[in-house]
């Protein structure tokens, strides 16, 4: 039941703009809920939209379109969500990055430690950045391993 946060950083490192640049957060859901999300911003101005699946859907659901890259916009799944959904993956899709494109504040994730989580346990963050260039796709993939520990109760020590 603690929470957790994850701060992701976004960056075009190759030597080339990309188009239909997206990254992608494969939530270890099993593991916790996300209850909140702060997109980001990021150096460049450019337009993206906020996607997001859950446990109850088919595909991805347009959330945000049209959203202002210099912008960082909160969205708490506790208002979107039904009881029984969770998020799954998210989503934010860029038409064009230019070489050198990045985070400015790194978008950031609040979530919940399911109940069932055993102390020592490990589960992974798979977050994936796509791109294309001259009708090639790049690829990156970045894992974040956590270790769930059991917290002592503070002592009058």
């Amino acid at each position: 039941g603690s929470e957790i946060e994850y701060d992701i950083s976004v960056k075009n490192n190759g030597n080339t703009k990309l188009s239909d640049f997206t990254w992608v957060d494969k939530i270890p859901k099993d593991y916790i809920n996300v209850k909140k999300f702060k997109t980001g911003t990021y150096n460049q101005k450019t337009k993206y939209n906020l996607y997001y699946k859950t446990n109850l859907s088919d595909g991805y659901i347009l959330l945000m379109e049209d959203l202002d890259s210099t912008e960082n916009y909160e969205i708490d799944f506790g208002l979107e969500l039904l009881e029984n959904e969770y998020v799954t993956e998210l989503k934010i899709q860029f038409d064009e990055v230019d070489i050198g494109f990045g985070t400015n504040e790194n978008p950031h994730i609040t979530a919940q430690i399911r109940k069932n989580v055993k102390s020592e346990s490990v589960f992974e963050n798979n977050v994936n950045v796509v791109g294309k260039y001259d009708g090639h796709r790049v690829i990156s993939e970045s894992k974040c391993t956590t270790f769930a520990y059991k917290l002592l109760p503070k002592t009058g020590c």
